[in-house]
């Protein structure tokens, strides 16, 4: 069979619209970190978080001065006149007629307290501080997993870019394929069946871009409410460049490239090794669950939890234990503003207040109940958290030793399908496979490049979880 001369070959496949360049391939990183540093500002976990932190440093000062004295002014001013007297009849056998007279009286009144023991307010205290404590943790949380799930998020978009990178380099090369089909379909060198094989590698290649395309429309709108970014203003970003002038030659390598830069995480591991071992090694089990303990945010948090628990538990009884006061009032009231503010004949009292309940139906015994019943369920949720939480971090452990294995099956992959290419190219060149099969070859190696960069970018995400967790993590302070 006559085959085209190498140099019509070249420019079927290679000098047709090559696939879309990143808009700014060599600086992907730099691109990152500016997302990241606008994404500290104003992604909406963060700031909520943030907010939430402060709320309850505030409530746990307002509720600590509910202990402290307080003291209260009132100012009245009143005009009366009681008829009374006249209507219960009491003058009624007297010969006069009686006017009551109209009373003005200005009155100020101050009244002191100073609690000395009342259950509400001091479980109130408690209880603003576990939840300050909690909100710190969970905070310190939120932010120390805010990289990990922002590489995630960010890598999503850049993998989707990178498919559609090498769909539209895969679709140009599919469109020559089909043209050098129908033509040579015309001068009866090729069969209708061989039109129709293009046809649908054409048409593969154009769903496959469509189904990138949507999934990546979804990438950017997680890491846009990720981060609080406008969806718009991450596009730009991140958009692959539709202009041929700016496409190096070897664009889709460098961009690869940059992805790996990216990604890389051999630093991370080095420092994990002690947590990743062999898949059931007892010893590497309790390294990582001794690093949940102490002062690991999601640790104290989970305890704060369960504090609020009991002391939600305790308010349930609170009301059933006695409460004690002292009080002082200082009053005094007059025709005038100037008599009532005159320092002379005030009015004074001070007393000291318990009040003990006794009886109230039967509702101690059903607050008992109450209050057991919520400190049995904290108890069992805070158990549930903390076996959670390690089962996720084992779970990351065993996806990252996974992921390890699969990319470097991937890297050899890679390197088989970019070798099968070439000998696909050579045998056409020989006029023993046809273009639908090099194409075939090509598009086998592409997947292989795709893949590895999914791989790479799941796998990066996941060591900076799981190296936050281990080794940041349990060095705050709370």
């Amino acid at each position: 069979m006559h085959r085209p001369p190498l140099a019509i070959l070249l420019v079927l496949i290679f000098a047709c619209p090559a696939p879309r360049a990143p808009a700014h391939a060599a600086e992907l990183e730099k691109i990152y970190h500016e997302i990241r540093t606008e994404a500290l500002n104003r992604a909406p976990g963060l700031r909520v978080a943030r907010d939430e932190s402060e709320q309850k440093s505030a409530a746990a000062w307002t509720a600590w001065t509910r202990w402290l004295p307080r003291a209260d002014l009132s100012l009245t001013q009143s005009q009366s006149q009681d008829y009374s007297i006249v209507t219960s009849g009491a003058l009624s056998g007297t010969p006069f007629n009686f006017e009551p007279a109209k009373v003005n009286l200005n009155r100020w009144n101050i009244i002191a307290t100073l609690p000395i023991y009342n259950r509400s307010v001091h479980l109130g205290v408690t209880q603003a501080y576990a939840e300050s404590r909690r909100s710190r943790a969970r905070l310190a949380a939120i932010e120390g997993e805010f990289d990990s799930r922002l590489k995630n998020a960010f890598g999503q978009v850049l993998a989707e870019e990178y498919a559609l990178f090498s769909i539209g380099g895969s679709i140009g090369a599919s469109k020559k394929s089909l043209a050098e089909a129908q033509l040579r379909f015309s001068l009866g060198q090729k069969t209708r069946l061989d039109v129709l094989r293009a046809e649908a590698e054409l048409s593969t290649l154009e769903s496959r871009r469509l189904t990138t395309l949507e999934q990546r429309a979804v990438a950017i709108k997680a890491l846009s409410e990720l981060t609080g970014i406008p969806r718009r203003q991450l596009d730009e970003a991140v958009l692959i460049s539709q202009n041929p002038g700016e496409r190096p030659p070897d664009a889709e390598r460098l961009l690869r490239v940059q992805i790996e830069t990216l990604t890389r995480v051999d630093a991370e591991l080095a420092k994990l090794a002690p947590f990743l071992g062999r898949e059931e090694d007892p010893g590497v089990i309790s390294a990582i669950e001794a690093r949940l303990s102490g002062n690991h945010p999601k640790s104290v948090q989970i305890a704060a939890e369960e504090d609020l628990s009991r002391v939600r538990g305790a308010l349930a009884w609170a009301e059933e234990w006695p409460e004690f006061r002292i009080q002082a009032n200082f009053n005094k009231q007059a025709g005038t503003w100037s008599e009532a503010l005159d320092p002379a004949q005030r009015s004074y009292s001070v007393q000291a207040t318990m009040s003990i309940p006794i009886f109230s139906f039967g509702s101690s015994i059903s607050r008992f109940q109450e209050r057991n019943s919520i400190r049995d369920s904290g108890e069992a949720q805070a158990r549930g958290s903390a076996l959670e939480l390690r089962n996720n971090l084992l779970n990351d452990r065993t996806r990252i030793l996974t992921l390890l294995q699969a990319e470097t099956a991937q890297r050899l992959a890679i390197r088989q399908n970019e070798e099968l290419t070439e000998l696909s190219f050579k045998s056409y060149q020989l006029g023993r496979a046809g273009i639908l099969e090099l194409l075939s070859a090509q598009n086998a190696a592409m997947e292989a490049r795709t893949q590895w960069v999914r791989t790479r970018i799941q796998l990066a995400a996941l060591v900076g979880n799981f190296a936050w967790n281990l080794l940041d993590a349990p060095e705050r302070k709370f």
